[in-house]
């Protein structure tokens, strides 16, 4: 068996940035989950991340389905990251080498928050790519986040769309102007 699934203490910085203002209740159950965000600890289990989120979309309006949810954090998350220390770095870079190359290097952003995600790229076309990764829980975060991510990187008007999920795998396409 391989290493445990993480994520790294840069996404559960995020998360306490998604969840601000904290409250009692908040900070209570971040608790229950193993999150004290005075004190964020290098790693945590994926599935305490997995419960991070899940908390933080109990927050945002009631009126959103849950795939709305997903897609509003994966926005949300995108925003909030480029305040952490390592997404400044990530976002600057991306910044200057664009939309492909960032596409294209994903798997190594992707190791900046996680130990563990894996994605291939394949370009269909100019500004057309298909990115497949090993993360289907909750894929409906991910079209909005590639969308500001790819936004962030240069790309004028893109678009992201859920176009296949696995037991293993979920596949999105993203164009551009």
């Amino acid at each position: 068996m391989g290493e445990p699934r993480v994520a790294f203490s840069s996404l559960i910085e995020s998360l306490g940035r998604i969840l601000a203002p904290l409250d009692a209740p908040t900070v209570q159950r971040l608790e229950a989950i193993g999150i004290d965000l005075d004190h964020i600890l290098p790693a945590y289990p994926m599935e305490t991340w997995y419960a991070g989120i899940e908390l933080a979309m109990s927050r945002f309006d009631p009126a959103l389905t849950h795939e709305q949810k997903q897609s509003h954090f994966g926005v949300r998350l995108v925003e909030v990251y480029g305040e952490t220390l390592v997404g400044k770095a990530m976002y600057t870079m991306m910044r200057l080498i664009g939309p492909e190359r960032t596409i294209a290097r994903a798997t190594r952003s992707f190791r900046t928050a996680t130990n563990f995600l894996e994605t291939s790229a394949v370009q269909h076309g100019p500004r057309d790519w298909e990115l497949t990764m090993n993360e289907v829980v909750l894929p409906h975060r991910y079209p909005g986040f590639f969308e500001k991510v790819l936004e962030l990187a240069g790309a004028k008007h893109p678009k992201t769309r859920l176009v296949n999920v696995s037991a293993t795998h979920a596949s999105f396409r993203s164009t551009w102007e």
